[in-house]
């Protein structure tokens, strides 16, 4: 079941998206001058980039606060 702050994290990550895709589209078409293919090869390649960079940083993060905090075996 989903809680509510599953579902506002899904929201907010779905607003974030839209809104890398807006600024990448807005960028490559104003300043860069690209076509519609362009427009959209260079759009896909950059939001793989920025979500790979995300995935990256979280996942540092989360091991550094493994590493205060190790898990612990109550056996």
């Amino acid at each position: 079941m989903l809680t509510r702050q599953r579902i506002i994290s899904i929201i907010v990550a779905v607003v974030i998206m839209a809104v890398q895709i807006g600024i990448l589209i807005l960028v490559s078409t104003t300043w860069l001058n690209f076509t519609a293919l362009q427009t959209t090869l260079f759009t896909a390649s950059m939001f793989i980039v920025v979500n790979a960079i995300t995935f990256f940083l979280q996942w540092t993060r989360k091991k550094k606060q493994q590493k205060i905090e190790p898990q612990r075996d109550d056996v």
